[in-house]
């Protein structure tokens, strides 16, 4: 009987003896660990908030929930809304609660993020990731009857009446509101985790998620009905941090870390009406390249209004050039829901139809192109602000990056 094959080794830095990675060996012993980590007080307006995570296995994902509680003013002059980007009276341009936070990343090291998004991008990229339903409870009735379980998706709740409000409702008067939602980075490439897992056993590793959190003008257009008299001030409350990691009972059994799975966010001014040409910067495997149209920091609805959305690589190759009624169809099939009117999604990793289940068959393998160009057409009949942008999100692999 032939012995069994020999695990290869490599070198790794410091020339430290390295097993190669072997994915199937991995899935068969890794076990998925899940931890509260702790707590990060809400600051207003306060950028760089912390938190370390485990120095423990291969990081898989975060949650960050948060509860915060705020009374609005008693003397009755209350006068505004709860943000919700959509509405012509309301000029904020996202909807509350994802407003609490105006940056979230995660770094090793305090590195280059491989996750970086506002809010709003991080509820955008829920919506892309999976199936399942929209985790923002916008109706007061709720959405299936669980009301209890509802109450601690994105929502508004009213806790004098128990009810959950929906964004663009008037503030009332004597209220104390709760604002919820839970933020969610996911690492890897899908719930299977094939690539993007982070290996921080080394103590030279420190993984931190970075909390940039927003205020009263992130979520209600005006702001004294919780400043003014009687009234609370600013929001209080925490963030709960949850960590998922894998870990194995010996270190000569790794899955494969070559590349991590990046999120980055970056912002486009629009000028004028014709084509937007959005050229990403080059030199990753492309996965999803997401993008919301914003006028005058309200929502856009790009499905009549807006023309033609193409792809177009070196020598003028078209790869796509759809209507957007066509993208409807697409999120109907890939994520059994429709996303916001403002959004749609160039999504080049969901092969099999279901995001969970992902497939390399048509990523853009940017790092072969000399050209690479995402192009929307601004309709004439919209007249262009002097705050019109295209709020981008791009997902793709890179290698892993070099922190020690």
């Amino acid at each position: 009987m032939a012995a069994a094959a020999p695990m290869m080794m490599q070198r790794g830095r410091g020339g430290q003896p390295v097993m190669q990675p072997n994915p199937a060996l991995f899935n068969r012993v890794a076990r998925l660990q899940r931890h509260l980590v702790g707590a990060v007080a809400y600051a207003p307006a306060v950028a760089g908030r912390f938190l370390e995570l485990p120095n423990v296995g291969y990081h898989y994902r975060t949650f960050s929930q948060f509860d915060l509680t705020g009374t609005s003013r008693t003397d009755g002059n209350q006068t505004g809304r709860f943000l919700s980007g959509q509405f012509g009276g309301n000029t904020g341009r996202f909807p509350c609660p994802v407003g609490t936070l105006r940056g979230h990343r995660y770094t090793l090291n305090v590195s280059s993020p491989i996750y970086a998004s506002d809010g709003y991008g991080n509820y955008i990229l829920q919506l892309v990731n999976n199936r399942g339903m929209d985790p923002f409870i916008q109706v007061a009735t709720g959405q299936v009857g669980r009301n209890r379980k509802e109450r601690n998706c994105f929502c508004i709740l009213n806790t004098t009446t128990g009810a959950i409000v929906p964004p663009d409702a008037a503030v009332a008067g004597s209220t104390t509101y709760n604002l919820r939602g839970v933020y969610l980075i996911a690492l890897t490439l899908g719930e299977s985790a094939s690539a993007g897992l982070i290996p921080v056993q080394d103590i030279r590793i420190t993984p931190q998620l970075f909390f940039d959190f927003g205020d009263l003008t992130d979520l209600v257009s005006v702001p004294t009905d919780f400043t003014g008299s009687g009234g609370g001030g600013q929001f209080t409350g925490n963030f709960q941090v949850v960590s998922d990691f894998f870990t194995v009972p010996s270190d000569q059994v790794r899955p494969d870390t070559s590349f991590v799975m990046q999120t980055r966010n970056d912002i486009m001014q629009v000028a004028g009406t014709g084509d937007q040409i959005y050229r990403p910067q080059i030199g990753g495997v492309i996965l999803k390249m997401i993008f919301t149209v914003w006028n005058n920091s309200r929502a856009i609805d790009v499905q009549p209004a807006g023309s033609n959305l193409q792809l177009r690589i070196q020598q003028g190759v078209t790869l796509e050039n759809l209507i957007p009624q066509v993208h409807i169809m697409d999120e109907r099939r890939w994520y059994a829901k429709l996303l916001p009117d403002e959004v749609w999604v160039y999504d080049h990793l969901t092969g099999f139809g279901d995001p969970t289940l992902p497939s390399l068959r048509d990523r853009i393998a940017s790092n072969q192109l000399t050209r690479l160009e995402y192009i929307y057409q601004w309709p004439g009949t919209t007249a262009v602000t002097a705050t019109a942008e295209l709020r981008n999100y791009l997902l793709q692999l890179v290698p892993l990056p070099r922190v020690m």
